[in-house]
């Protein structure tokens, strides 16, 4: 029988609108794990127009206030894995007819930048409670301290969202286009957001991800460092800040990591 009735992607479904909806268009891009537009603030009109190639007794008279070019954008890409040259222009191809062909009017992409890895090790010496099973434990620190450095978005199913998470099909569907023709499902749109591009990363959110752990009682001699022996040379950095290098995102490793585990006043592992 012919179908008559519209499904909820068609009537709901719109272009997107906010920085978040373009996000969440990119994730949804083979080989891309997660997306960020920043606003270019750093491109002036003098950088535009190449105007900066004259001395400044000669610029033409710009107010201030409209030297701000607004409606561009940076594009950093976190690919999956570690493609070849030839993966990553088949990405960044993908990326650019998805956001031309969704976007809005009087706004651009200034440039595309695929992110490097900052492989990034953790030590520590983490007391358990008598209880603890120490291979549960060990394995769900990795998992937890690998989605702390470098978190991937959820997809859900619409039922998910809907049903056990609350959402209106509204919400659900706000600023997700209907004419998707590959996508890993939906994704809650306040997790989302908090998947930010970090600059750098506090010892003390590490020691409290840690924590999160059940059956871990203590942690001593906490140290993070760069897999390649390489320190950020900045001065004046406090001690329990971590800076991530620019155009990096951090991604925690094991090869550089170690753990020892106490129990009951002996080592486990």
């Amino acid at each position: 029988a012919e179908n008559n009735f519209f499904t909820p992607a068609q009537i709901l479904g719109c272009n997107p609108l906010t920085i978040t909806d373009y996000r969440r268009l990119l994730v949804d891009i083979p080989g891309v794990k997660n997306a960020w537009l920043i606003v270019a603030e750093d491109i002036t009109v003098q950088k535009i127009c190449g105007l900066d190639r004259f001395p400044p007794t000669n610029y033409p008279r710009i107010s201030s206030c409209i030297n701000f070019l607004n409606g561009l954008y940076h594009v950093y890409l976190d690919l999956e894995g570690e493609p070849n040259d030839a993966g990553k222009r088949k990405i960044v191809e993908e990326v650019k007819k998805s956001l031309m062909s969704h976007r809005n009017l009087c706004e651009d992409y200034y440039d595309i930048t695929i992110l490097c890895k900052q492989k990034i090790g953790v030590c520590a010496d983490v007391e358990l409670d008598p209880s603890a099973d120490p291979n549960k434990v060990f394995l769900q620190l990795i998992e937890t301290l690998r989605d702390f450095f470098s978190p991937s978005p959820k997809f859900y199913r619409l039922r998910q969202l809907v049903e056990e998470k609350g959402k209106s099909i509204e919400e659900v569907f706000a600023g997700r286009p209907f004419d998707l023709t590959q996508s890993h499902g939906f994704v809650d749109m306040e997790e989302f957001e908090k998947i930010e591009l970090k600059k750098e990363i506090h010892v003390s959110d590490i020691y409290n991800t840690i924590f999160s752990i059940p059956g871990i009682n203590s942690i001593r001699n906490l140290t993070v460092q760069n897999c390649d022996g390489s320190r950020c040379l900045d001065q004046g950095i406090p001690a329990w800040i971590f800076k991530i290098y620019e155009n990096h995102v951090p991604d925690f490793s094991l090869d550089c990591s170690g753990f020892q585990f106490t129990q009951n006043g002996g080592t486990v592992i």
